[in-house]
């Protein structure tokens, strides 16, 4: 995100003060610290879960049979298919993908926040540059 790599350059660099209008400044700190959180909450929450996930799918799930919409040559003929209905009867797994879900909601709102900020203060920008 170019918005962000020029701010954090100005931050790194101690050339803030470059930036004179005071709403800019607000929008730039409060998107840096949005930007942080959402971060946050990928390395976090996210990648541990995921690695519980992927321990389920392991054992739980035969991907081989899925292979076959990509590689066509592949003999799926003595492989067992997933009863699916089984593996949710877990409430570990269903409690555990229902997790996952709500996390990956969270994170899809909070990037569309982002991004919305982003669009505010390109326009902020905009308007500092023509005036």
């Amino acid at each position: 995100m170019p918005i962000i790599n020029t701010y954090v350059n100005l931050k790194n660099t101690n050339k803030l003060s470059l930036i004179k209008s005071k709403t800019l400044n607000e929008k730039f700190t409060e998107l840096d610290f949005r930007f942080s959180k959402l971060n946050d909450l990928l390395e976090d929450r996210l990648s541990v879960h995921q690695i519980r996930i992927d321990a389920i799918l392991e054992n739980d799930v035969n991907f081989i049979p899925m292979l076959k919409t990509t590689i066509k040559d592949i003999d799926i003929t003595n492989e067992l298919s997933t009863n699916y209905q089984d593996v949710l009867k877990d409430k570990g797994i269903r409690n555990l993908i229902g997790l996952k879900l709500s996390i990956t909601q969270d994170i899809i709102d909070s990037r569309e926040d982002l991004d919305n900020d982003i669009r505010q203060l390109t326009n902020l920008i905009k308007d500092e540059i023509n005036n």
